[in-house]
């Protein structure tokens, strides 16, 4: 049986040590919230990176943003998205000396299918020859078994998911899927396997951080992801409802606020994407689309629902007597609920 993040509960430690919320930490080891931008073009552009910095937000700056741009945001640390075609130009042509002060390169190489060979060797390449000194994320599967070939690449971080997104019809079309609680269990026993295989001397380049991206709705689940296994939510009409979003605004004629929200493969995403890279292509004909546009109303400003959902957490850490997100992530006891007990919980 394979199960949704909503017909999962998490159970209590027996006895919990923690007394009192404050002395629990949601923040990573840079102080951030274990939270990435999905890069959407409906979420970040060049003029809103440094607002969803301030956030405490994990920040990729989308394929959407001119290359130039990219480039720029890429030299100064940040981490930015890029097609295939670009990690292959990067490798080929970029030096370190081109680069931040630290020389870490963040790279996102923002694929649809994170199955493909041909995306991880350019992850061995680009690890080959630059090192310690990039940090590369990739994806999406919806294998766990893929995260043996993602630890071999040397990749630092994998996305988990397929078809999960809430304007992403890929599963509908295609059939490709894996619900995401069942997805998270899987590849943290997958980390476990390839940590124990590196002690014993096997040749695994990386134990990749798990992102868990698509079709985050509530904090709930957000909570559970990270109880799962996962080290980030990455997070996409969550963060378009918010005011710091940068997806245009659709005149109604309610009171309301609305913006429009949509998938990076719709033909309308497609057609930005092309126009930014690199690579673009005269007389571009987008591909067949597996997304959706759809009408999100503005609802919050995000230090508002970032304020729920760290008091959330700290909560459920407390539960399961976690002060630090390490003794949370992947440690937590968990159960499946039955229909009956699922709608009697969502109620």
């Amino acid at each position: 049986m394979l199960y949704s993040l909503d017909e999962i509960c998490l159970v209590p430690t027996a006895v919990s040590k923690i007394e009192h919320r404050g002395d629990v930490n949601v923040f990573t080891n840079k102080n951030n919230y274990p939270i990435f931008t999905a890069p959407m073009a409906s979420i970040v552009d060049a003029s809103n990176v440094n607002v969803l910095k301030d956030r405490r937000l994990n920040v990729i700056v989308p394929r959407s943003v001119a290359w130039e741009k990219r480039l720029k945001f890429l030299q100064a640390g940040d981490w930015v998205a890029v097609g295939l075609k670009e990690a292959k130009y990067i490798y080929e042509n970029l030096e370190l000396q081109h680069f931040t002060v630290d020389k870490t390169i963040r790279l996102c190489i923002d694929q649809a299918n994170g199955h493909m060979e041909s995306l991880l060797k350019v992850c061995k390449d680009l690890k080959l020859r630059f090192g310690t000194n990039i940090k590369i994320m990739t994806g999406n599967i919806a294998n766990p078994y893929t995260y043996r070939e993602y630890a071999k690449a040397g990749v630092d971080y994998v996305r988990a998911g397929i078809g999960g997104g809430t304007v992403c019809t890929t599963s509908v079309q295609t059939g490709i899927h894996y619900p995401m609680g069942s997805l998270l269990i899987k590849l943290n026993e997958e980390r476990d396997y390839v940590k124990k295989s590196i002690e014993l001397g096997a040749r695994y380049l990386s134990t990749p951080k798990i992102i868990a991206d698509g079709g985050f709705k509530r904090i709930d689940q957000c909570v559970k992801a990270l109880a799962l296994g996962a080290d980030f939510v990455m997070l996409g009409e969550i963060l378009a409802k918010s005011e710091e979003a940068c997806g245009q605004i659709i005149p109604t004629f309610d009171a309301g606020q609305y913006r429009a929200y949509f998938g990076m493969s719709t033909e309308w995403a497609q057609t930005l994407v092309n126009d930014a890279s690199l690579f673009k292509v005269d007389n571009f004909v987008p591909k067949h689309t597996e997304g959706q546009i759809k009408e999100v109303e503005v609802s919050y400003k995000l230090s508002e629902w970032l304020d729920d959902f760290e008091h959330a957490l700290k909560s459920s850490m407390s539960y399961a007597g976690a002060r630090l997100l390490k003794e949370y992530i992947g440690r937590v006891h968990w159960d499946t609920m039955t229909p009956v007990t699922y709608y009697a919980y969502m109620k």
